[in-house]
């Protein structure tokens, strides 16, 4: 450590823009036995003691080579993540060339152009450019925060001469410029020469005033950069919100960037500017077809040296409190601290500063998550088509081995059905397509009058003083600051009547109401058709669905989320339209202190009559009303064409039962399946993006809480990003994550991230425990129980132990009981029917694996072994005690009343305060399968013990152990009965 004058020192490279004075400089100089002839004045010894800063031990610094290299390894890993997808499509390919071809037919008909579209998407994988979008404020230094990181002087930095166009930099080997002018002309610029580089810098930054736009579409520059040679593109955009077109174009950068960065004037009043930043978020979330995943950009807050010292933390506060309130999902982690001047500065002495370093390392961060997205959205695409591939194959193989007349039977009956839901799919869709249109006019028709209306305006149009921009003999910057702060009023004028009036709750419930329950009935009925000819091999149809629905939803890292209301609402879709274009410009011209808020008020009707005029106010408004019909929509529309695929499938099959030739489906069925475990091994090794890590967890794990035949739980704390802790419970699988497992495990994964119900266990996400010798095991993060419902009925030394209605001795006694049994019991139901409700078997339901919280809500848990209903066949798992006949002795599929029949045992259990298991073994004559399965007085628990149920109890619980599955009651029944009495 370098020490000197009073408390000042020498830590490191940064500490010498901090020098206080000359003299200071020159007693560190003489110090590290420099000369100090030559220095005139404080800068002159900053520079002297940059210069040398690299031979001193004492002193910490680092190159740009240290901290580069996470790029690097972010783009080998990127390459081989897209030559692993690469090698997945040709196979996918080579098992699609061996299917028959009406097979090939049945997929084209859901995929169109199956081939092409794969070989279109090989070719993008083969390409390996990454783009990073940085938008950002004027005169917030972006452009020579761009210098900084390709670390030549290229972008043209003066305030009068900033981006006017898009700029893409990409690597060369050679050092020139192509500017791509609107007209499609194209011309070349050596940039070699520092004629050449003048001449960029003007045809970047050049706008003629009678124009008021650049004559360039883009420019690129191609350049020796050492940053982008692994194949990094680095697009500079012009502000945020200049024109409508330019705005359209960043929206297209966006869809296809692999992460974005926006920066920040730390040097203005108040830091983040939050209108200008709304601005960009107007952008994209109301243009992107797509959400804009948040885990992708970063904040760089810019010019931090011209912060004071003793200013800087209550700016950061701020600074972060006004991105909370407007990203939505925003993390601190997101937000850099830089001085790009005093990094330029050090870098031609090979120094890198600790805030330049942060930044290259938070670009190391943003783009492995951005690359996860790419790959995530391949990978899915070509699981679906496998899912779809095999259930094709699995339905050739059930009709091959029918009874042709048999087959021929089945599938008439089958058409017909199709034949009737593809007309009521067709029929839905057309009605959930006028309802969208007639919500959207309804709204364009509001929105207009509200615009107009004489309430409404006075509150837009009125200003003081301190609401209005500086003035600026420049009128176009005058324009521009006033854009940001009427976008800004008006997103929130409009947002608030939409509240008041509740316009967007009413379009969601029409939409979402009408129509969701409908498509997943047809859903329903489709898998009982589709069922039909699978036999025990329906679990595919579940997996394909899953799939179809799209990406797994991400968890929330166990934090409250962003408010999006700003940026998604309707005052968002209408603002983003406004602008202040020519028309303004002698209004603004005469914009002075002394009149701000008069002209404020000019322009302010000048940008409303603007977006009245808009031609895309109602394409806006129409787009945000079809966002309330997403996740709707998506299956709705594939519904006719799977309907049409599977029509179209039989029709050939029933011509294929007939033929006798060779079939080469065994193999290429078992080729998808090999493929499909394949893809995703490789998917959780190599892509998917943990929810956690292991190092958030505290956990003994050689201290289990239980154990079962699949897997391992254990306590743990999760020690969240806000730094709060919570307990949870951690289930290990027993087994490694391997091509056996690894399908099963995701699919229960995705429908763990599905269900979300007050009684069923809360999922926070899955973590990956990576063991020596490359094992790898999956734990599931869920919610922390106090204890299981035997705790609470049966375990006599248990502290949350209640009293049996059947050990009451008096009637108010029994009353009592009874009461705080039903709170237990409607809940359990209420969890239950919630499964079934989303098509799931439970399969192993006994008071153990029912659990409470210290609130006393109940949760089902233990899923591990929770399958599609319509996967259930020949499998037999779970408690015997607790087990159906069907479930016992397996004859064919079993369904969701099997879970009934545990429930009424539990019931007993519930009341009784006795294990069934220790009540029902001394009474095996046999063995319990036959006993219980047996077709004279089938073995179940007593009813005439001591205090036995009402009838109406007894009737209730002999109806749910029904040895006929058909006349079991739903889980929706048994709970109204818990509630009626």
């Amino acid at each position: 450590m370098a020490k000197m004058s009073g408390s000042f020192s020498i830590e490191k490279a940064d500490d010498i823009f901090d020098l206080p004075d000359m003299m200071t400089g020159m007693k560190f100089l003489k110090q590290w036995g420099i000369s100090t002839k030559g220095v005139k004045n404080t800068k002159g010894a900053i520079e002297l003691l940059l210069e040398n800063c690299k031979l001193r031990e004492d002193v910490v610094r680092e190159t740009i080579e240290m901290v580069t290299s996470g790029l690097k390894e972010a783009i080998v890993e990127s390459k081989r993540n897209r030559d692993g997808l690469i090698r997945s499509f040709e196979e996918m390919l080579s098992i699609y060339r061996q299917l028959p071809t009406n097979h090939q037919a049945s997929l084209n008909k859901v995929f169109p152009s199956l081939e092409n579209t794969t070989n279109k998407k090989i070719k993008e994988l083969r390409s390996n450019e990454c783009a990073v979008l940085i938008a950002g404020e004027s005169v917030a230094g972006k452009s020579s925060f761009i210098n900084l990181l390709v670390g030549v002087d290229l972008l043209p930095t003066s305030q009068l001469s900033c981006s006017a166009t898009f700029c893409e930099l990409r690597y060369s080997s050679k050092k020139y410029a192509v500017c791509c002018t609107k007209e499609g002309k194209k011309t070349k610029i050596d940039l070699s020469t520092s004629e050449g580089m003048e001449e960029l810098k003007q045809q970047i930054s050049y706008i003629t005033d009678d124009v008021d736009d650049n004559e360039n579409e883009k420019v690129e520059i191609y350049w020796p950069f050492d940053i982008l040679e692994d194949g990094i593109v680095i697009i500079d955009t012009p502000g945020i919100g200049t024109s409508k077109d330019m705005t359209e174009r960043i929206q297209q950068y966006l869809e296809n960037a692999f992460g974005c960065i926006y920066v920040i004037n730390s040097a203005s009043a108040g830091g983040v500017q939050k209108g200008r930043i709304m601005d960009f978020l107007r952008t994209v979330m109301n243009l992107s077809e797509e959400q804009f995943n948040p885990q992708t950009t970063m904040f760089v807050c810019n010019k931090w040296e011209q912060v004071p010292t003793h200013d800087k933390d209550e700016v950061m506060k701020s600074n972060n409190y006004k991105l909370r309130q407007c990203y939505p999902d925003f993390r601190t982690d997101q937000v850099y601290y830089l001085s790009t001047d005093r990094a330029k500065q050090a870098l031609p002495h090979g120094l890198i500063l600790q805030d330049h370093k942060a930044i290259l390392r938070g670009i190391n961060k943003l783009l492995p998550a951005s690359l996860e997205n790419k790959h995530e959205a391949y990978y899915r695409w070509l699981s679906t088509v496998l899912k779809r591939t095999q259930f094709i194959l699995k339905v050739s193989k059930y009709t091959r081995r029918e009874n042709i007349e048999n087959l021929k039977i089945q599938i008439q009956n089958i058409e017909k059905q199709m034949y009737n839901l593809q007309q009521n799919a067709k029929a839905s869709i057309r009605k959930l397509q006028e309802e969208v249109q007639n919500e959207a006019d309804g709204l364009h028709y509001k929105v207009i009058n509200l615009l107009s209306s004489q309430d409404f305006l006075p509150k837009i149009t009125q200003w003081e003083p301190s609401q209005c921009p500086q003035a600026d003999k420049k009128w176009k910057k005058v324009s521009g600051s006033a854009s940001e702060v009427i976008a800004q009023r008006l997103t929130q004028e409009i947002n608030n009547w939409e509240r008041r009036n509740g316009i967007k709750a009413s379009i969601k419930d029409k939409i979402i109401g009408r129509f969701k329950r409908d498509f997943e009935l047809m859903e329903d009925q489709i898998n009982d058709i589709e069922g039909m000819f699978l036999g025990d091999e329906t679990r595919i149809l579940a997996d394909l669905q899953k799939t179809i629905r799209g990406p797994r939803n991400k968890k929330d890292k166990m934090k409250g989320k962003g408010d999006k209301q700003n940026m998604v609402g309707i005052g968002g879709a209408v603002a983003v339209l406004g602008t202040l274009g020519k028309e303004s410009k002698d209004v603004l011209r005469k914009y002075k202190r002394d009149n701000c808020h008069l002209k404020m008020a000019e322009v302010t009707n000048l940008y409303i009559q603007n977006i009245l005029k808009s031609k895309e106010l109602k394409e806006n408004l129409s787009r945000f009303v079809q966002r309330y019909a997403k996740g709707i929509d998506k299956i709705a529309e594939l519904i006719p064409d799977f309907l049409e695929a599977d029509r179209q499938m039989l029709a050939s099959l029933k011509v294929e039962a007939e033929q006798t030739k060779a079939d080469s489906s065994p193999a290429c069925l078992q080729s998808c399946i090999s493929l499909q475990s394949g893809l995703d091994l490789f998917y959780v090794d190599s892509m998917m993006h943990v929810d956690y890590q292991l190092s958030d967890i505290d956990c003994n794990w050689d201290d289990k809480l239980g154990q079962g035949s699949f897997a391992e739980v254990f306590f743990g704390v999760l020690n969240s990003n806000d730094g709060s802790k919570h307990d949870v419970a951690l289930k290990r699988s027993r087994d490694i994550i391997d091509k056996k497992s690894v399908t099963d495990i995701l699919l229960e994964d995705r429908t763990m991230r599905d269900a979300k119900h007050e009684n069923f266990i809360a999922y926070h996400g899955n973590a990956l425990q990576r063991m020596k010798g490359g094992k790898t095991y999956w734990v599931m993060i869920m919610e922390y129980c106090a204890g299981s419902l035997k705790d609470v009925f049966v375990d006599n030394h248990s502290q949350y132990k209640i009293e049996n209605p059947a050990n009451c001795r008096t009637i108010s006694e029994k009353e009592s009981a009874f009461k705080e049994m039903s709170v237990f019991g409607v809940q359990l139901c209420q969890g239950l029917d919630y499964l079934h409700s989303k098509k799931l078997v439970h399969r192993d339901l006994k008071l153990e694996n029912v659990l409470f919280t210290q609130k006393k809500i109940v949760k089902l848990t233990d899923v591990g072994l929770t399958k599609p209903e319509i996967d259930i066949s020949g499998t037999m798992t779970g408690s015997p005690v607790y087990m159906a006949p069907e479930v016992l002795i397996p004859k064919g599929v079993y369904n969701k009343s099997a879970d009934v029949y545990s429930l009424g045992i539990m019931i007993w259990e519930m009341w009784y305060g006795i294990d069934a298991a220790d009540h029902i073994g001394p009474r095996i004559m046999k063995t319990i399968e036959a006993d219980v399965t047996r077709a004279d007085d089938p073995l179940r628990p007593l009813m005439n013990i001591h205090q036995k149920p009402d009838g109406e109890w007894i009737k209730l619980i002999e109806r749910c152990w029904s040895p006929d599955s058909s006349k079991r009651p739903s889980a929706a029944e048994v709970l109204k009965f818990f509630k009626n009495v």
